[in-house]
């Protein structure tokens, strides 16, 4: 899926997601001992989330990678009083993106899913 390709190579290449307006959060999240996993979006096995709404997907990096990313080689600092990587799927989203096909989201994961994605690769 050629979203899945650009969305891990940009997370790849970026190594810190970008800020975005501020969007509701699904009804509850699944919460392990390694990150937050919000159930209502779609994931990628290789750590990227995605918000589906109407014809736009949102793509962003998930808490679970934001928590093993590794040496920082780019910063913007924050405002005054704000916070780095508090908000991984509300404001930390890197772009948005018209599928050209819905049914590409079909193949991702759902937070169940890429929770047990997680334990699996944490526990190697």
């Amino acid at each position: 899926m050629a979203l899945r390709l650009w969305a891990s190579s940009a997370a790849n290449a970026l190594k810190i997601s970008g800020t975005g307006a501020r969007a509701a959060a699904p009804a509850y999240t699944i919460s392990r001992y390694f990150a937050t996993v919000l159930d209502g979006l779609k994931y990628t096995s290789t750590h990227e989330w995605v918000k589906h709404e109407g014809d736009v997907a949102t793509v962003g990096i998930t808490d679970h990678a934001q928590g093993h990313l590794g040496e920082v080689v780019f910063m913007e600092l924050p405002d005054t009083g704000a916070k780095i990587n508090s908000s991984p799927y509300e404001e930390g989203w890197m772009i948005k993106v018209k599928p050209s096909s819905p049914t590409e989201l079909d193949g991702l994961l759902d937070a169940a899913k890429y929770t047990k994605h997680c334990e699996e690769e944490d526990a190697h």
